[in-house]
């Protein structure tokens, strides 16, 4: 399974509940896979190309940023 290299995030199996009438549902088993991008980062000075969740990518987009500003 694929999974970010960052923070860990991989597939998850939970059910899909269909609801046929009152009080009766189906349940079928489903994936929920996380949004995962090769990206190339910035990590501890150092270019490296990374398989890496959206969220995990908005998060050191937003950490490098605030640096810049910073300095």
């Amino acid at each position: 399974m694929a999974s970010c290299e960052l923070c860990g995030k991989h597939t998850n199996f939970g059910n899909k509940v269909k609801k046929i009438r009152a009080g009766l549902y189906s349940r079928t088993s489903r994936q929920f896979k996380p949004n995962l991008q090769h990206v190339t980062i910035k990590l501890n000075g150092n270019a490296k190309r990374v398989f890496a969740c959206t969220r995990c990518i908005r998060t050191v987009n937003r950490d490098n940023r605030a640096n810049r500003i910073r300095q």
